[in-house]
């Protein structure tokens, strides 16, 4: 049973308690609670990133970033139960309440801070030019702009850290020097670092082929621009567990058409559906590969890691998708790296 009132804050609290109460906890959850202390929502960092990408404030109650309606288990439920509905639903946390929606618990699959550290290696792909994200880059490396007082890249190598990962390599290219001058042999991040020197760009996938002949078994393959909150070791069960020679990680991407839409057949008016919005699973920069996978690259040419799912698929090998929710940012362009600044620099 967890420690209920450790994770509790009330509904009026401020976005920066909840921020604070999550650096100082393990479980990645806030359980917010309403006057008559019921459960009113839970809350995450991602659910407090989100809140300021759409101009929200540190200050601003934690009601305001919170999600109304988490999944919740009854009290006397079999923990067997919620456990299953936990892994049906991805979800990691699920509070237990009481006919009264009184928090009795905070059922818990496993913490991955406390996780015991995994061999699996860890590839990130820092080599790219940055062309978008110019002047900035032109003598700084994408991954290594700062958002708050830390680099891109040692957030992502951070993040992994919590959860376990210890072994990574980083596909180096462009200004490649500055990326090794800052992290060494990552000793002083408690990680061993590699680097695979790339003599000309190789593209997401053809870096793969550098990948030293005494690395056996799965890996993670993550472009080193992203911020997200993805659950690694969740997304390494899944790929073993559905047997697959490569996952490709999608998340939902949502397109408002800024006019009507107008149905019609055969010359005949339908209906007008009024500024749709589409939704997509896009690519979202990650991937668990198999040994089988990433030994197929091509050498010493560019290749991209969509072909690499194409050409695995053609080749008669099962490649599956895992959906990721949550904070995802690609810093890809002045725009949403600017925006990423703001969040991580309110901290």
């Amino acid at each position: 049973m967890q420690d209920i009132e450790k994770v509790t804050l009330p509904s009026d609290a401020s976005l920066r308690d909840a921020m604070r109460l999550l650096d100082q906890t393990s479980v990645q959850i806030v359980l917010v609670v309403d006057a008559h202390n019921r459960l009113a929502g839970t809350c995450t960092d991602g659910d407090i990133r989100r809140a300021l990408l759409s101009d929200g404030s540190m200050d601003d109650p934690v009601s305001t970033a919170m999600n109304r309606s988490p999944l919740v288990a009854q009290a006397g439920e079999p923990s067997s139960n919620i456990l299953a509905r936990m892994r049906l639903n991805r979800i990691r946390q699920m509070p237990v309440v009481d006919a009264n929606r009184q928090i009795v618990d905070l059922m818990m699959l496993a913490d991955p801070r406390k996780n015991p550290d995994t061999d699996v290696p860890v590839v990130l792909i820092v080599g790219g030019l940055g062309k978008r994200l110019r002047p900035l880059t032109e003598n700084c490396p994408k991954p290594m702009l700062k958002l708050g007082d830390r680099p891109i890249l040692e957030r992502t190598i951070e993040r992994f850290h919590e959860q376990g990962f210890r072994n990574f390599f980083l596909s180096v290219n462009f200004l490649g020097h500055l990326i090794e001058d800052y992290f060494g042999t990552g000793e002083a991040f408690d990680v061993n670092i590699g680097y695979l020197r790339e003599k000309k760009r190789l593209g997401t996938g053809g870096a793969l082929s550098l990948i030293p002949e005494d690395v056996s078994g799965p890996i993670i393959v993550m472009n080193g621009d992203l911020i997200t909150e993805v659950d690694f070791r969740f997304l390494l069960e899944r790929h073993q567990e559905t047997k697959s020679v490569a996952t490709m990680c999608t998340r939902e991407h949502r397109t408002t058409i800024p006019f009507g839409v107008v149905r019609s057949e055969d010359g005949r008016y339908i209906s007008t559906d009024e500024k749709p919005t589409l939704s997509h699973d896009i690519n979202a920069g990650i991937y668990c590969l198999s040994e089988e996978a990433y030994r197929s690259t091509p050498k010493d040419q560019f290749y991209d890691m969509p072909t690499l799912f194409t050409d695995l698929v053609k080749a008669g090998h099962h490649c599956s998708v895992h959906r990721i929710d949550g904070l995802w940012l690609d810093i890809g362009t002045r725009t949403e790296f600017e925006r990423a600044k703001r969040v991580f620099g309110e901290q």
